[in-house]
């Protein structure tokens, strides 16, 4: 009787939502929360009063688990005392508690007793219920799967994961029907309707079984949208908006339509647009075919704004210069206003570390100017690290580092660091300009020596390097850099010494950089490519010939899921130039494309892990000073691939020809005619 009044009780909640009454009271704070809150008041030791609450009746749960339940109302009581609403609040909660854990007809009483001093609660926990299954009447669009999914959201996730039953819980059931109605009406279905929810307890199966009823209504699409005015910048700058609503018709909503006014307000802010004002109107007097609803947009363009002065309101006691970031948004002052430069150096301004973050506000001016307002928080510059960990080919790690990102004011670099491995130390100072003489330029000084012990021989190396570069827009980076080597072999075992060359040597090289870097983030890249040129010529300072030196590198991401691809050009240049061939070998041969797109792969695979995988210890410590090879020029990976697979096509290819001029010599029909 009492599963019965419950579920009338659910049919009245909706309905006096329908019909637009005060929805019932919010949610109550959800377990997790709860016990989040008895965490921070155990610090507290509990007075007598608060220990002095006692449960009857449970079966189910521990008193810890009770006692966690309701732990807001007896931190009260342990602050303000035992009274009547603090009792009849503690009985309420763990009847919620019960409520929640699929105890639908709990019944919780309370007496105060010991002359106000303890408080007894005691427990008619009642049967417990699984939820059963959901079934929807009138749903003729959506499969029932992924109703379900909205109707158990709330009790999902309150529970683990890897639950399979779910427990009986009403108010997750109301809060349910709401997510459904949530979900038709942003596929389309502005005026559908939750009639009522029914529940049907199964006393053999100890589960509830619920009915949605749903009047789904007609449904709406976006149909052709229109300016009624002149929009004033092309209209193809909002082409790519308006095509993702109307090519393949999204369903109409107010929330996508309120997408589309901001969206098409941030279009002509792009163009320069500050003060824009764009309205949108649907028209249901002229629904088209297929339920799409004409949108009428009215535009009042504005004044186009530049950007004009910046301001800076540092903050007590700050570290940089005040000139610095006036001197780094400089380059935005005159150009047009547009959202997306003002965010991209933002970004670039956090990234730097200097910044916890930028307050930027931008203020229009009556002479059609856009005023930057920056309010920054400084982050620490200073950084002391310590580090260990394990290489494969170094063994065990330890190390120190000391990073101070803001020297004399400006935002200079100053990093020193040491390393000990199994194999040695070593350590590096560099001093870093981001902003070389004010400008877009970025200077790096390095400083390094180590000295290492590897197979058949020991090795000191000191090394400086000095580089500039400069990005141009957003891809392109371009650089030059010199540097210097001295090199000093020890301890030397390999045999024959004819292989070893110089034990000592000194080497100049100068070279040039250049990247294209098209990745969504350089830090943490989800798809795009960036491509790594560098050329440069080194000169020993002995009486050798000095060597030219080509590097590529190429890398490609794509998300697969919650997953990254990534890729380098190292092999898949290989893969990518030799399949032509492969497929000419497999027409040859009469063979199918996807046997040899399978086959090549693998192959391609196992030499990556033969020839970039797997560790190469190099037998020739001196293998920089080539005065036996003036140029060095290595455009493959695994070129040995490359050179089998080119001869197996021109022994194919022979093999043709000749077996093509033996056939027609054999066959020909007219010395067969003649004899």
């Amino acid at each position: 009787m009492k599963c019965l009044v419950a579920a009338t009780l659910v049919e009245m909640m909706i309905a006096a939502s329908a019909c637009g009454q005060a929805p019932p009271p919010g949610p109550t704070p959800k377990p997790a929360e709860q016990a989040a809150t008895t965490v921070q008041m155990q610090a507290t030791p509990p007075p007598e009063t608060a220990s002095r609450v006692h449960f009857f009746g449970n079966r189910s749960f521990t008193e810890k688990d009770l006692r966690d339940a309701v732990a807001d109302p007896l931190q009260q009581i342990r602050n303000e005392g035992l009274s009547l609403p603090l009792a009849d609040d503690t009985a309420y909660y763990v009847g919620l508690f019960y409520r929640r854990h699929g105890y639908p007809v709990v019944d919780v009483k309370y007496k105060i007793s010991d002359n106000g001093q303890s408080l007894d609660l005691y427990i008619t926990e009642g049967p417990y219920y699984d939820l059963g299954d959901i079934y929807f009447k009138g749903d003729n669009t959506f499969p029932p799967d992924v109703l379900k999914d909205y109707m158990i959201g709330t009790t999902r996730g309150r529970v683990s994961q890897f639950q399979k039953n779910l427990p009986y819980v009403e108010a997750d059931l109301v809060t349910g029907t709401s997510l459904v109605q949530g979900y038709y009406i942003s596929q389309g279905f502005p005026k559908v309707q939750i009639v009522k929810l029914e529940t049907h307890p199964d006393e053999t199966r100890h589960v509830v079984d619920a009915t949605v009823v749903i009047i789904e209504g007609p449904r709406y699409f976006f149909g052709p949208i229109t300016f009624k005015n002149d929009p004033e910048i092309p209209m193809a700058l909002f082409q790519a908006k308006l095509s993702s609503l109307t090519d393949r018709p999204a369903p109409y909503s107010e929330a996508e339509l309120n997408n589309l006014q901001r969206d098409l307000v941030f279009i002509y802010k792009t163009a320069g647009h500050f003060a824009a004002v764009a309205t949108v109107e649907p028209d249901f007097a002229r629904v088209g075919e297929g339920g799409r609803v004409p949108i009428s947009v009215h535009s009042t363009p504005g004044p186009i704004y530049r950007f004009g002065k910046i301001i800076v309101e540092q903050r007590p006691q700050a570290r940089l210069k005040p000139d610095f970031l006036p001197n780094r948004f400089a380059e935005l002052q005159g150009q047009i206003y547009n959202p997306k430069s003002l965010q991209t150096l933002n970004t670039a301004m956090v990234q730097t570390g200097l910044f916890d973050t930028l307050g930027i506000q931008e203020i229009a001016e009556p002479d059609d100017t856009i005023t930057l307002s920056i309010t920054p928080w400084e982050a620490k510059a200073k950084e002391f690290s310590v580090f260990g960990g394990y290489r494969t080919f170094d063994g065990l790690i330890f190390g120190a580092g000391y990073t101070n990102r803001n020297i004399l004011g400006e935002g200079q670099i100053f990093n020193v660091s040491a390393e000990y491995t199994v194999r040695g130390p070593d350590g590096k100072i560099s001093y870093e300009d981001p902003w070389f003489l004010n400008t877009k330029n970025r200077f790096r000084v390095v400083l390094g020596i180590e000295d290492k012990m590897v197979q058949g021989y020991s090795y000191a190396n000191t090394y400086g390097q000095i580089s500039l570069t400069r990005k141009y827009g957003t891809h392109f980076e371009s650089g030059v850099f010199a540097e210097f080597k001295s090199v000093s072999l020890s301890d030397v075992t390999i045999d024959p010494a004819s292989l070893v060359g110089p034990t000592t040597y000194q080497i100049g090289t100068a070279g040039i950089t250049q990247t294209i870097d098209y990745r969504d983030s350089p830090l943490n890249p989800h798809h795009g490519w960036i491509l790594a040129l560098t050329g440069s010529i080194s000169e020993p300072f002995q009486n050798a010939s000095s060597y030219l030196q080509f590097s590529e590198r190429f890398s490609y991401y794509q998300s697969i899921g919650k997953g990254l691809l990534a890729f380098g050009v190292r092999w898949f240049l290989d893969w990518l130039l030799v399949l032509p061939i492969a497929f000419s070998l497999a027409r040859r041969r009469g063979l199918p494309r996807l046997w040899i797109l399978g086959f090549w792969t693998l192959v391609a695979l196992v030499a990556a892990w033969l020839t970039v995988i797997r560790p190469v210890t190099s037998l020739y410590p001196a293998s920089e000073y080539m005065d036996w090879l003036p140029v060095s020029l290595r455009l493959f990976a695994f070129p040995w691939l490359f050179v089998l697979l080119v001869t197996l096509w021109i022994a194919l290819w022979l093999e043709e020809k000749i077996g093509t001029r033996s056939s027609s010599i054999q066959l020909n029909p007219h010395e067969t005619k003649h004899n």
